[in-house]
């Protein structure tokens, strides 16, 4: 999550480039779960979630519904885009490319949040996530 846009605000660049990246965090941690297989699961103990109980909470309760959301949105928009006009001039004329870079900066933000618990519990001490502090 560290090296992903998905933790830094959106200031500049194309919302697809900051969909997609959501995209590719979901199936690449999808498949880290996959990997790691049940021993995911059990790891935590009687107070405390497991490691794949928090990365799914964080996959299925924040960045599917973001993306469910605004992937479709763009994607509809795109394919309205003249041969004359830029991507990047399409996507900032589109009437909701605000609500879009809010709602991506929302979820930038809760995810840092995540970053910074998987630190803990992966017993990470010093941060490779900008701003986490150590």
């Amino acid at each position: 999550m560290a090296t992903r846009i998905a933790i830094a605000e959106l200031s500049e660049g194309h919302l697809r480039e900051a969909i997609t990246s959501y995209h590719k965090l979901f199936i690449e941690v999808r498949g880290i779960l996959r990997q790691g297989g049940p021993s995911l699961a059990a790891e935590g103990g009687a107070d405390e979630p497991s490691l794949a109980t928090l990365v799914l909470w964080m996959l299925n309760g924040e960045i599917r519904p973001v993306l469910s959301r605004w992937h479709v949105a763009l994607g509809e928009h795109e394919a309205r885009r003249p041969p004359s006009t830029s991507v990047a001039a399409h996507e900032a004329a589109w009437a909701e490319f605000s609500d879009c870079v809010q709602a991506l900066n929302a979820l930038s933000k809760r995810l840092l949040l995540y970053a910074r618990l998987f630190e803990r519990v992966c017993g990470i001490t010093r941060s490779p996530i900008p701003g986490a502090g150590a």
